[in-house]
């Protein structure tokens, strides 16, 4: 960066820099006053020729903004949209770190219709739209300038101490048009820690109100098989054994907030008819079960507070919980996480199909500056069976270029039929990057006898060596906005015997263009050695995306290679073809369809496997309002692998939120087979609805 730009920037943050006053009514004055909003998009920052002002105040209880930014007649028009619906439609946004000790920031957004989204900014840069508050904001929109008055009620936050509280903000908006975001003060993700430590500085002087926060929220559900015909029984009470019967309608969310540093959250029976269909995806021809991303809401919120990925805790791994706990929490001197959950025992017949397990996991960690250590243990048990899993992962952050990362995992299992098992798995490697280039080495070691009872079925018995380069140009031209390569590499070795396990190597190139253009051109030459054969499987792919119309935006991506088809014990040659679209129908609504074919050559007839089929999803939203809308959802997958039972299945999910954390959902969704004489037979239907209320 050169002299000028930092130059500007030093300036900026100290002219940034105030107290937060404290008043009941709007202050204006330039004491509280922020501006200077810069281009965050590249190194070459250029000012927002767009006017933004923003004042802030308090009243001990909450965080007001007032929000000035200029617009001219490319503004557009803008959509409703449901609660934590992210968009790359126009939008201003608020970060508050109340904690400077450690990297996370609350996310606050606004758009010009409405629509409430907020999130938690976490370490590594992700934004985890799990968390919510009870923020608000209104909107004044004229020709010339978007007002926006926004409320954050500090019960929400977390932090600590006596006043005066030290905090920072950040400041950002995005312009649709010119499809670049501007930041205040100039701040980049990849600048790694410092992205929080260089937010702009606030001082709150007076006491915030302690405010203990508390929310019941029970419900209510209904649900009707229409295959079968057959409603689900009301909640009873059976007096022969004096105890209640048919509780899978009723449960509720508790959470409590003893004060600013400490959530508590309990869902009894928590019931997730309302999370959408997972998407359908390719299964055929996967070692390991596949992954699918949690879309249940409870698990999805606060899930970061634990530290370790679906290797260590796959929550899809709990099916059906009785109930669910979970504590978090922050100090100064660290931060901690308890979740505790029992899952619903299900029996076919005799058979059980899923054990009603109890789940655990303890968190903690050490608030340190450039030093981060991560301990968690995870549990899970029942009668005849123990599984644990101690897990440290330490780091170190020489500046904001250089890291340096570890983790170690031991793992015990007991399960009553098998010998104990005790097993382990290391990984760890250096991150650094400059202003056009990123780099990282890497390495792993998984025992054989490694099983995580509450994570994902994965390989074991092998140790690796890995790499990444990568560079780029953000300079933008009259062409292009930016562009670079990438390239890779990684081997692993068995460790029983010290013989190549899979070697994959690549590069590609991609570029971004001014007129919401990208594609990206990529080879891999890889070597799978399988039953004590080395294949080689290489294989090239482009990728293209056009986003500048509303109405549409159009991917296409194109695969070519050749791969081990391990139930066949051979290599086969297959192309890979995928279409998407999406768009704004109007400001009620959106869709995006998505299609991909499958195509192998060279499968025997008798092998039982389709070598050519197409996977596609399709989903349409109608916001009606910011609080009343309808999701549908359509998930086609015509391959005749043995695995793919139910060929299109469909989902009609409709919300109301008639008052603040309140909310009527009714649905439907349906799953069947159109294969039997090209005629569609029904494999599940059923109809719900659900009603829930906060107190």
């Amino acid at each position: 960066m050169n002299k000028t730009i930092l130059l500007i920037l030093i300036t900026c943050h100290w002219l940034g820099a105030f107290t937060i006053p404290f008043s009941e009514k709007p202050v204006k004055t330039d004491e509280n006053l922020c501006t200077g909003f810069f281009n965050g998009d590249n190194d070459d920052s250029l000012k927002c020729e767009q006017d933004n002002k923003a004042w802030f105040w308090h009243n001990g209880e909450k965080l007001f903004m007032h929000w000035e930014a200029e617009i001219d007649s490319t503004f557009g028009e803008s959509s409703f949209r449901k609660r934590d619906d992210f968009s790359t439609e126009n939008y201003v946004r608020l970060q508050v770190i109340t904690d400077v000790n450690k990297c996370y920031a609350y996310v606050f957004y606004a758009y010009p219709l409405g629509g409430r989204t907020d999130a938690i900014r976490t370490e590594d840069m992700g934004i985890d739209g799990g968390w919510n508050s009870g923020y608000t904001y209104k909107n004044q929109i004229t020709d010339k300038k978007w007002i926006c008055n926004m409320e954050v009620p500090f019960k929400d936050l977390r932090f600590q101490g006596e006043p005066p509280y030290n905090w920072k903000i950040i400041l950002s908006r995005f312009n649709k048009h010119l499809n670049e975001f501007f930041i205040s003060p100039y701040l980049r993700i990849n600048l790694g820690k410092d992205y929080f430590r260089k937010a702009e500085d606030i001082v709150i002087k007076e006491k915030i109100a302690t405010n203990s926060n508390i929310l019941f929220r029970p419900y209510y559900l209904k649900k009707y098989d229409i295959k079968n015909k057959k409603s689900s029984p009301d909640p009873s009470y059976d007096f022969d054994k004096n105890k209640l019967n048919d509780l899978d309608n009723i449960g509720f969310d508790f959470s409590y907030n003893p004060n600013n540093a400490i959530k508590a959250k309990l869902s009894v029976n928590p019931d997730f008819s309302d999370a959408p269909l997972d998407y359908a995806q390719n299964t055929f021809n996967m070692r390991n079960a596949p992954y699918y991303s949690e879309n249940r809401y409870f698990f999805n919120e606060d899930l970061d507070a634990f530290g370790v990925g679906s290797n260590l805790f796959y929550s899809r791994n709990i099916m059906q919980p009785n109930y669910a706990l979970k504590v978090t929490g922050s100090t100064p001197e660290c931060t901690y996480g308890f979740l505790s959950s029992m899952d619903k025992e299900i029996s076919i017949g005799d058979s059980v199909t899923n054990r009603d397990d109890f789940f655990h996991i303890l968190a903690y960690k050490p608030t340190m500056d450039n030093l981060g250590i991560q301990f968690t243990f995870l549990n899970r048990e029942n009668k005849n069976y123990h599984a644990d899993v101690f897990h440290i992962q330490p780091s170190f952050t020489f500046n904001q270029h250089h890291s340096a990362w570890s983790e170690f995992n031991y793992s015990y299992i007991d399960d009553g039929e098998r010998e104990i098992k005790k097993g382990f798995n290391t990984f760890g490697g250096y991150y650094g990057n400059s202003s056009q280039c990123n780099w990282s080495v890497s390495y792993g070691i998984v025992s054989e006898d490694f099983e995580a009872g509450m994570g994902r079925a994965d390989d074991v018995g092998f140790y690796y060596p890995a790499y990444n380069f990568g560079w780029k140009d953000e300079s933008p031209s009259k062409f292009i906005k930016s562009y670079g390569y990438n390239t890779w590499g990684s081997i692993s070795f068995y460790t029983a015997n010290d013989e190549m396990r899979y070697l994959n190597s690549g590069v590609n190139f991609w570029m971004n263009t001014q007129y919401k253009f990208s594609y990206n051109v990529g080879g891999n030459f890889n070597q799978d050695n399988f039953i004590g054969t080395r294949f080689n499987v290489p294989n090239c792919s482009f990728s293209a995306n056009f986003n500048k119309w509303d109405f549409l935006n159009f991917g296409f991506y194109q695969e070519i290679g050749e791969m081990v088809v391990y139930s066949l014990n051979d290599k086969y040659s297959y192309y890979f073809s995928s279409f998407s679209t999406s768009g704004k129908i109007n400001k009620y609504s959106a869709y995006s369809i998505s299609a991909v074919r499958y195509r192998y050559e060279g499968f025997p007839e008798s092998s039982g496997y389709d070598p050519e089929y197409w996977i596609s999803n399709a989903g349409l939203t109608i916001n009606f309002s910011n609080d009343i809308s309808l999701t549908n959802g359509l998930r086609y997958n015509n391959s005749d692998n043995p695995d793919n039972i139910n060929k299109v299945r469909f989902f009609s999910n409709f919300r109301w939120e008639f008052r603040p954390d309140c909310n009527f959902f009714a649905g439907f969704s349906t799953a069947g087979d159109n294969s039997v004489m090209d005629k569609y037979v029904s494999t599940y239907e059923q109809a719900y609805a659900k009603i829930n209320y906060s107190f």
